[in-house]
């Protein structure tokens, strides 16, 4: 769907790798994604930027998360202003 940008947390993992933690709105609520092996395109996103995202639940250790699968910067405010007409509703957890 797409989203606001609202914040992007760089956090490194137990084993040194870097990850996002990025939160996101959609006129309605917001939703907190992961972003693994994204690290020189998430840097780049700007907050109150507008993204595409398509994301995944996924399970460790019993507890569930949403994980980004794809993530890209919307550049036309138009297409950002029709998917809002269309209402995609956000993976909440």
């Amino acid at each position: 769907g797409c989203y606001e940008l609202i914040e992007c947390n760089k956090r490194i993992d137990g084993y040194g790798n870097t990850y996002w933690i990025i939160k996101l709105f959609d006129f309605s609520s917001t939703i907190q994604v992961y972003c693994f092996n994204m690290n020189g395109y998430v840097k780049n996103l700007l907050p109150n930027s507008k993204v595409h995202i398509e994301a995944t639940i996924k399970m460790i250790n019993g507890h569930r998360y949403v994980r980004c699968a794809f993530l890209q910067a919307i550049r036309n405010q138009y297409h950002f202003n029709k998917s809002k007409a269309l209402k995609v509703e956000p993976f909440l957890y």
